[in-house]
């Protein structure tokens, strides 16, 4: 073989090496407000799709289910601009959350964006969303106190490191303060807080009071929002996230 044929094949194999990965995707042909239905197309329940808008904005969407041969979508804006035969593109499994050091200290939404102003986020590593099924017979037993900061709880309703703990009681009467008083003050390496169902008016006032001097440097946040509160809800009870090689004393509180 001559040195042009051999050189001209030489780029050509760089070329196919160096192709664009190619992505399922398919147009939308119904949309309800909130769901839409697009061309089949294969991916699994769960995965995170982009739908392009009619001036090109990105529009986040889980797949939920197929019916008829097509795909089913949630959408997570509620106020999408959807047009029939709009492109809607894979982008993610939804298995997995990036997480990493970066996370302490910052407020993020439940799509792990940041939320604060702060900067980006550096992330090198990932996390189940829904956690790693561990064997019931290898789980530790709850044999030590957790010191959740608030005298009262630590004496009268002590703690376990490892235990599940749910704060039920009527509207107005110190859910939320109590949760800031034990998120500030708990003797924990990482505090992961998921506010889900907070108010809105409410999120600012409630990290302000809890990230405060050396609370600041180990405290992860997600704020609530309404259309995503499932992905938000499970990041936040899979958790560890942000230090996933330290070991982690943590107290799960919900309200």
């Amino acid at each position: 073989m001559s040195q042009s044929a051999t050189a001209i094949l030489s780029r050509r194999i760089e070329k196919m090496a160096t192709s664009p990965t190619l992505v399922a995707s398919g147009r939308v042909t119904q949309f309800d407000g909130q769901i839409i239905e697009c061309d089949g197309f294969p991916v699994s329940v769960g995965s995170i799709c982009h739908v392009t808008g009619p001036s090109g904005t990105i529009i986040d969407a889980e797949i939920i289910g197929f019916k008829n041969e097509r795909n089913v979508a949630f959408l997570y804006d509620q106020n999408a601009d959807i047009e029939v035969g709009a492109l809607v593109c894979v982008a993610n499994n939804g298995r997995d959350v990036q997480v990493g050091e970066s996370l302490l200290g910052r407020v993020i939404d439940a799509h792990g964006q940041p939320f604060d102003g702060l900067g980006s986020l550096h992330l090198t590593e990932t996390w189940p969303l829904y956690g790693k099924s561990v064997n019931p017979l290898d789980r530790a037993p709850i044999t030590q106190p957790l010191d959740v900061g608030v005298r009262s709880v630590n004496s009268l309703l002590t703690i376990g490191k490892g235990q599940r703990v749910g704060i039920v009681a009527g509207s107005g009467v110190g859910k939320s303060v109590l949760l800031a008083m034990m998120t500030r003050f708990c003797k924990a390496d990482v505090i992961v807080v998921g506010l889900i169902g907070e108010r809105g008016r409410e999120v600012g006032a409630f990290v302000e009071q809890a990230m405060t001097g050396a609370a600041r440097k180990k405290i992860c946040w997600s704020p609530y929002r309404p259309t995503v509160l499932l992905c938000c809800g499970s990041v936040a009870q899979t958790a560890p996230p942000p230090l996933p090689n330290i070991s982690v004393r943590r107290a799960k509180t919900s309200f």
